[in-house]
């Protein structure tokens, strides 16, 4: 029983620094006024899945572009 109370803590906690994190991340883009496209980050790591399958070479790093 204690167990199960463990799991949901550590998983609240995991999400509560996703959510830190990624607003972090977000005031930062925010404050640079650069970031990635949704598109790019798609196909970026699906090029990874790809290649951690063997399939294809590592992607190449992308740049962060001007957003706004």
């Amino acid at each position: 029983m204690v167990q199960p109370l463990a799991d949901s803590v550590r998983r609240t906690r995991l999400r509560e620094a996703f959510m830190h994190d990624s607003l972090a991340a977000l005031c930062d883009m925010k404050t640079s006024g650069s970031g990635y496209e949704l598109g790019n980050v798609r196909a970026y790591f699906s090029d990874l899945a790809s290649h951690r399958k063997g399939l294809q070479a590592k992607p190449r790093d992308r740049a962060p572009k001007r957003m706004g």
